[in-house]
């Protein structure tokens, strides 16, 4: 085969490959996993390049267990460019906070179960929709601590799904907006519905392989 025709196989590959990539843009493709967090009527908004969403004075259920957090306050700051990519500044981290008491489904307090529930550092962010048509964020969270990991069974990794209506986000970080209301899910163990790394890896070089022949051909 002549250089020529093996470059143009890598090029169609390098155009698959791109394609592959644009088409899982936007959101992270994350399903919810176990134990999961439950806190409905989340608030806040994006301004300057600090997304803030959070609530307070929250009930919040768990998926595994009859236990629940009782006052809770959900807070949540991510630092968010105007191309939608999570960034790090040290003067203001990526960062998850959780916090309550921790009651039994008698509403008698769980040993232990008092301060901090759950704080984590944010490190992927996706986002897809607008307030219009009803918009989700996704995060990945890792170092994980709190009373949840030794009470109720959380992991250090884990993955939170924002889903809301309303307010003013038309789609991107451009400029300031509100989020409307929104309810988020803080599970342990995100599952991605995207392929690992490796089997797109070896998807590409299939492709590769099959281009190869028909250029041959």
């Amino acid at each position: 085969m002549s250089v020529g025709k093996r470059m143009a196989g890598v090029a169609a590959c390098v155009v698959l490959g791109l394609l592959t990539i644009s088409a899982k843009a936007g959101t992270l493709g994350l399903v919810k996993g176990s134990p999961d967090i439950n806190t409905s009527q989340i608030t806040g908004g994006y301004t300057g390049t600090t997304l803030a969403l959070g609530r307070s004075g929250a009930m919040m259920n768990i998926s595994t267990s009859s236990d629940f957090i009782f006052n809770g306050v959900y807070d949540l700051k991510a630092q968010i460019d105007s191309s939608g990519n999570l960034f790090s500044d040290p003067l203001n981290p990526n960062t998850l906070t959780i916090s309550g008491t921790l009651l039994h489904s008698d509403s008698t307090l769980v040993s232990g179960g008092t301060g901090t529930a759950l704080t984590a550092t944010l490190t992927k962010f996706g986002a897809s929709g607008n307030s219009s048509t009803g918009f989700t964020f996704e995060f990945l969270f890792s170092n994980a601590t709190g009373y949840l990991r030794t009470l109720e069974g959380f992991g250090p990794n884990g993955g939170i799904i924002i889903s809301g209506t309303g307010g003013t986000f038309g789609g991107a970080f451009g400029g300031n907006f509100t989020a409307g209301t929104a309810v988020a899910d803080t599970f342990a163990v995100p599952v991605p519905k995207a392929l690992p790394a490796g089997l797109l890896l070896l998807s590409g070089i299939f492709a590769w392989r099959r281009a190869s022949r028909i250029i041959a051909d």
